[in-house]
């Protein structure tokens, strides 16, 4: 047999022997209380049966005093009786609940029990109602000393049936009890019996290949910890070099770090950049359209001055036929006057008519002459126009001219800074990766510095285990 099969299999007897008999042991000492409680239930019982026929004992008692004294003070224990009864015919039910038989019986001894109450009430009440011949007559009759005979004699039957009770269930005691010490003495000898044969069965097949064993490990051990120094030392230079490239590799994250940020800041500005050149784009493409809009209002307002001028000289040409109407009319006017006064009194109203139409071609004078000055302010009002309107259509070209260039360099611009956008994304994009690929380079590093450490720790633990392996060994190899 194999140490693994000896030593559970060993330990395994022992402890189910052991299990064995404390489980027997509780089960025994269970039966036994349980035993041990029937029998001061039987006990219980007897003393309830006692105390009832002593109860109707007390009562009888109080009732003969009372017939022959007369004093109703003896009548105390008759009272106390009838108190007492039914608690002790209730500790009896309770424990005679199990035995049918008995059960029986209580039911018997509680009518008995009753009679025997009536018949002393009876001869109480003949006392106290002065009826001596009946009383005496009564007891005469011996029917108080029948029942309580039957009283008596039920009692015993009772008693005798719980004294065999008591004898089986003490004859039930011992023989558990009995047992209980022939499984306690059993169990203890064939516990030691197979504890004696596990510790030689484990002195035999395990003590002789621990101390070839001991042997084996104590000179492998001294090999181990000497390889374990040699890879030890390895360990620590390989752990300082790869100490040293973490550091260097962490400069140069640190530096592609600082590219990508750079790189993406660049990235920002050209994008702001080409959004500022898309707006002066639009801006100027918003004021070519602009200028196109005024050069045509322009000519539209040009069209309309040039009509307006020719406007304003027909309203000279009608200011001078007005004023020559306006002379003609005077003339007329001048000439109805004189007519007026050769006809003496006939043309007085005449000459008044006359009068008013030479003021009304006066006033029309004026006005064709007010309207003939300012036709010609307006017609050079209007030439300035026109020449200053003329400048402004070649000024507008110009500006038309300048906007056509502005536009063409602004969307040279975008191109060139579209261009560089694209460019710097590329190179974002690129910095990124690399700083990507630099960080897992770091991680990596860590891992495998992380790695040596530990290695390096495990083998000093394997150094230090080695070495309490053979001084176990060697303590091991003295204890066998």
């Amino acid at each position: 047999m194999k140490i693994k099969q000896v030593v559970p299999l060993g330990f395994s007897l022992v402890f189910v022997l052991v299990s064995i008999n404390a489980i027997a042991e509780e089960w025994g000492n269970r039966i036994s209380k349980e035993a041990r409680d029937w029998v001061i239930h039987t006990y219980e019982v007897k003393l309830n049966l006692r105390l009832l026929e002593k109860n109707l004992v007390d009562a009888q008692t109080g009732e003969r005093g009372f017939l022959l004294t007369g004093n109703e003070s003896f009548l105390e224990p008759y009272y106390q009786a009838q108190v007492l009864a039914p608690e002790y015919f209730r500790n009896l039910e309770s424990n005679m609940a199990t035995i049918p038989d008995q059960v029986q019986r209580l039911s018997e001894l509680r009518v008995l029990q009753n009679s025997k109450f009536e018949d002393l009430r009876k001869t109480i009440q003949f006392k106290q109602a002065g009826q001596e011949d009946v009383l005496i007559n009564h007891i005469s009759s011996g029917i108080g000393n029948q029942i309580m005979e039957q009283i008596r004699a039920k009692i015993a039957e009772m008693a005798t049936v719980e004294d065999e009770l008591l004898a089986q269930r003490e004859e039930t005691v011992k023989r558990i009890e009995f047992w209980i010490n022939f499984m306690n003495w059993f169990g203890m000898f064939l516990t030691i019996g197979v504890g004696s044969w596990v510790s030689w069965t484990v002195s035999k097949v395990i003590m002789r290949p621990i101390e070839e064993v001991t042997g084996a490990i104590a000179s492998s051990s001294a090999e181990i910890a000497t390889a374990a120094a040699q890879h030890e030392s390895l360990a620590n230079h390989q752990a300082s070099s790869i100490h040293e490239t973490t550091a260097t590799i962490d400069e140069l994250s640190a530096s592609a770090r600082k590219c990508a940020e750079q790189a993406d800041n660049a990235l920002s500005e050209a994008k702001q950049t080409l959004n500022l050149a898309a707006q002066g784009k639009e801006v100027v493409q918003k004021n070519r359209l602009s200028m196109s809009q005024l050069q045509q209002q322009i000519a539209t307002i040009t069209a309309q001055i040039e009509q307006l001028k020719e406007n304003t000289d027909q309203i000279s040409n009608i200011a001078g036929v007005v004023t020559n109407i306006a002379a003609q009319t005077n003339m007329l006017a001048l000439n109805a006057s004189v007519e007026a006064v050769r006809a003496g009194e006939y043309g007085k109203g005449f000459n008044v008519v006359a009068s008013e139409i030479r003021k009304l071609a006066d006033q029309s004078k004026q006005s064709a002459a007010k309207i003939n000055t300012l036709a010609t302010k307006i017609q050079g009002s209007i030439s300035s126009t026109i020449i200053v309107m003329n400048q402004g259509v070649q000024t507008i070209d110009t500006g038309v001219d300048l906007g056509e260039e502005t536009a063409t360099v602004f969307i040279k611009v975008a191109d060139a800074v579209e261009n560089i956008v694209v460019s710097n994304q590329h190179i974002s994009s690129t910095t990124v990766q690399q700083s990507i690929a630099i960080q897992q380079v770091v991680k990596a590093t860590n891992s495998i510095n992380e790695a040596t450490v530990q290695t390096v720790s495990g083998i000093a633990q394997t150094k230090i285990s080695t070495q309490q392996l053979n001084e176990a060994a060697q303590n091991l190899q003295n204890l066998v």
